[in-house]
């Protein structure tokens, strides 16, 4: 995959092949009166992206997970997938979170 400058730069096509499947999980956490939910991929490990996100394109979609190159370094998206496995979404992950949580964060 090449180094992409922003979000907006990904291609869906070059994503797909290294999207993990994941489910969206119900432990949440909520920072400035917003909520972030946790979505966790086949290796356990979380991710957080907001809630707000999560509902404009709905908990039954499919989502996934991948490692891509963006900003210069090593980034997570996670990917919202249709009923056939094609690519409508990307959403970028709050970076830090679980080391943050438990100083700035309300469980």
């Amino acid at each position: 995959m090449k180094k992409n400058e922003d979000i907006t730069s990904l291609n869906p096509y070059d994503v797909e092949d290294a999207t993990r499947s994941a489910t969206i999980i119900k432990e949440s956490i909520t920072f400035s009166g917003e909520i972030a939910n946790a979505v966790i991929d086949y290796g356990r490990e979380k991710t957080w992206i907001w809630q707000s996100v999560i509902k404009k394109f709905g908990k039954n979609r499919m989502y996934g997970v991948a490692d891509v190159h963006m900003e210069g370094e090593e980034k997570k998206i996670v990917v919202v997938m249709d009923a056939e496995g094609n690519i409508i979404g990307i959403i970028k992950t709050m970076a830090d979170i679980e080391a943050k949580k438990n100083d700035t964060y309300t469980i």
